[in-house]
């Protein structure tokens, strides 16, 4: 192993240095760098002293080999932990995301029926509102139309008016009545208008129709008499 750097430690280097020359102390510097770099030296110390010094230099290499391996080992363990933690962010990812789906799911179901739901309530009151606003039609009384009749003053013979929309099942031309005291009144104008003028074609088959019931009160009132 190529080691790059040694720890050297200034104060033991300076208190095992002071008895060496300047020569002894290079030639064990250079020889120590190539022992950490290339694994072997020429280099072989030729007093205690210099043996002394070349010690602490080789005990220095051998530090910061081990140093530096525990530096790699603790990066190899940081690079596994990173890699175990992008590994579980993303299985996280994952499972939140397949968890999720359903729920959105689930969501935009349950509002498509809460909107098909409120649609339905709104048809249904539409329909509700149609039908009551559309009065019932409800026959009236001979005492309703008599009494009707003598309000207006127009003469009209209420049993003639009761006997004429039985025959033809309260309608109106052909569709069915709506409110009898409009008809009434349509009794009433066509009194007043002889001859249909105001009525248009059908005026004098509609008044023909009618005739045959006026004057049924008064028949039936006489023969009770």
């Amino acid at each position: 192993m190529k080691i790059p750097y040694i720890k050297i430690y200034t104060a033991d280097l300076l208190a095992k240095s002071r008895h060496l020359s300047a020569e002894q102390i290079g030639n064990a510097m250079i020889g120590i760098c190539e022992q950490a770099f290339e694994n072997e030296t020429l280099y072989e110390p030729k007093s205690e002293a210099e043996r002394s010094f070349y010690n602490m230099l080789f005990s220095w290499k051998n530090e910061s080999i081990s140093a530096l391996k525990q530096k790699k080992l603790a990066g190899k363990k940081g690079g596994l932990v990173t890699q175990a933690r992008h590994k579980l962010s993303d299985e996280s990812t994952a499972c939140l995301s397949a968890s999720s789906t359903p729920n959105k799911q689930i969501e935009t179901d349950t509002e498509s029926e809460t909107e098909t739901d409120t649609e339905t309530e709104k048809v249904k009151e539409k329909i509700v509102k149609k039908e009551t606003s559309v009065k019932r039609f409800v026959k009236p009384t001979l005492a309703e139309v008599r009494e009707y009749c003598e309000s207006r003053h127009n003469g009209l013979d209420p049993e003639a008016f009761i006997a004429y929309y039985e025959s033809v099942g309260w309608k109106v031309n052909t569709k069915p009545m709506r409110d009898w005291k409009a008809a009434v009144i349509t009794w009433e104008k066509r009194r007043q208008n002889v001859g249909g003028r105001s009525y248009g074609k059908d005026y004098n088959k509609r008044d023909a129709d009618f005739s045959k019931y006026e004057g049924i009160g008064r028949t039936i009132s006489s023969e009770n008499a």
